[in-house]
């Protein structure tokens, strides 16, 4: 697979963005702040939209926790 320097740049910029919301959840002390950073990182986290999902080690299913799709 060959990557144009645009999607390598594209590839860079999103490996950033998450590393920095991952730093910035590790310093909250209960989840909904966690999850409140989100919410408010999501312009730059979510451009095309998506989700983060934690796995119920209790049933086994994803339970999607953030929802970052924009309204349309």
């Amino acid at each position: 697979m060959t990557l144009t320097l645009s999607e390598v740049y594209e590839q860079n910029r999103v490996t950033l963005i998450l590393a920095n919301l991952v730093e910035i959840a590790q310093l909250c002390d209960v989840e909904d702040e966690a999850y409140e950073v989100l919410r408010l990182r999501r312009p730059s986290a979510f451009i095309q939209g998506g989700s983060i999902s934690i796995l119920n080690p209790t049933t086994n299913e994803l339970e999607v926790r953030f929802n970052g799709l924009r309204p349309p």
